[in-house]
């Protein structure tokens, strides 16, 4: 089997929610490297601007320093579906297959607090006052299955430690565009590549609905909607989710 790198994406979250992936990746004999975005995580959080250009350099960079001249199949989730389409779009000849899980990008309705987050001042004060408490209300909005929230608190919580997570947070939902990515699909859609789509039915942060728009603008996308399934179907029932992409990456 032809060897290849696989990469994923979080967008607020830890790598944890990629843990039954990459083993299963592994043992179908693929080569897999997951890492965190600048901010998130263990990755570095760097006092810059946040916005595309920043990680869509991160991962140009990390490929140049790991030495990895051949096209890898991406995989994005979230806030990563949209870093994934834009580095494809820009990058077109480092990337072989490309699957998208609820991909950001298109409008969403953003929760008050995201609004109020995006405020000079006020939106400062409140992400460092109340940040670590508001986000971890909202995290039961990912999940259709209850019962991985309190893993996936526990280990999100070890990020919030470190100085210049919020900031990070914050610099984010201000100057990246999580709305309007629509330029950056269409080009991927006009590249002829191969392009997987997952999404949950029950997705409450990144309606089931966008799947159209996404569709629209890459019209030979390979769509798979998921019943009983929310926002990260990957970590809540790998065992759907993991076949759908190992049968894919291997054609």
């Amino acid at each position: 089997m032809t060897v290849r790198w696989r990469f994923w994406y979080t967008a607020f979250q830890l790598p944890i929610l990629w843990d039954d992936t990459q083993p299963a990746l592994a043992k179908a004999g693929f080569r897999v490297l997951r890492y965190d975005l600048y901010g998130r995580g263990f990755s570095d959080r760097p006092n810059v601007i946040y916005n595309e250009e920043f990680f869509d350099r991160q991962l140009l960079e990390l490929l140049s320093a790991l030495k990895i001249s051949k096209p890898v199949d991406l995989v994005g989730s979230s806030m990563g579906g949209a870093i994934a389409v834009i580095f494809v779009a820009r990058h077109p000849e480092n990337v072989r297959k490309l699957v998208l899980i609820a991909p950001a990008g298109y409008p969403v309705k953003v929760h008050v607090a995201g609004r109020i987050g995006r405020l000079p001042v006020v939106g400062d004060y409140m992400m460092y006052a109340f940040g670590n408490p508001i986000m971890s209300g909202l995290f039961k909005n990912n999940f259709s299955k209850p019962e991985k929230l309190s893993a996936f608190s526990e280990k999100f919580s070890q990020q919030t430690q470190y100085a210049g997570f919020k900031r990070a947070l914050q610099s984010t939902l201000r100057n990246f565009n999580l709305d309007d990515q629509k330029t950056a699909f269409e080009a991927v859609g006009k590249q002829g590549r191969q392009v997987m789509l997952i999404w949950g039915r029950e997705d409450k942060i990144v309606p089931f609905s966008n799947n159209e728009m996404v569709r629209a603008a890459i019209r030979d996308v390979e769509f798979h909607a998921l019943d009983a399934a929310g926002h990260i179907p990957h970590y809540e029932m790998p065992e759907r989710v993991n076949p759908l992409m190992i049968d894919f990456m291997k054609r």
